[in-house]
């Protein structure tokens, strides 16, 4: 099942590049992302829905945020910084992966999450549906921010000072 996630994404990101090319809307977007895949985990929490639906949302909301945050960077850094800001967020991504799967990790094995408990699950999903939560409440003050007259141009086709002016 878990492949499938990533099978989702494989339709999803160059469609969601393409919007985002094509409408602008970089921060809503984001919040969009944010906003769907939290709301994934308590589906999975207190739902019957098959795991194909949930699969599906996570592949989606996966597609969502990266294909527009990556090509945001452009957007808010200068040229000359272009490689240590992308370094520095696969820096930042890589160990939030790790940290929150040992931590998944750790809950799971306190809780005796196994075949024989599902319950045990529960905790890990909390956990998951709190960072989702958490993403949603920053991708919406950048929104704010953007939709300012102090924003990067994020929800605009062009880059930069440029978009301002549009």
């Amino acid at each position: 099942m878990n492949a499938y996630v990533f099978f989702a994404a494989i339709f999803a990101t160059p469609v969601f590049g393409l919007v985002a090319d094509r409408f602008a809307h970089r921060s809503g977007l984001m919040a969009a992302g944010s906003l769907l895949l939290a709301a994934v985990f308590p589906i999975l929490l207190y739902t019957n829905v098959s795991l194909w639906v949930a699969t599906a949302l996570i592949g989606i909301a996966f597609s969502l945020v990266p294909a527009v945050l990556w090509p945001a960077v452009p957007y808010l850094v200068t040229p000359e910084r272009l490689g240590t800001a992308y370094g520095l967020m696969t820096m930042l991504q890589n160990i939030a992966m790790m940290v929150v799967n040992v931590a998944a990790g750790a809950l799971n094995d306190a809780n005796g999450a196994s075949e024989q408990n599902p319950d045990g699950y529960r905790p890990m999903l909390w956990l998951f549906f709190a960072l989702s939560v958490i993403a949603f409440v920053f991708a919406a003050a950048l929104r704010a921010h953007e939709t300012g007259s102090g924003g990067h141009g994020l929800e605009s086709i062009v880059a930069g000072k440029e978009a301002s002016r549009i």
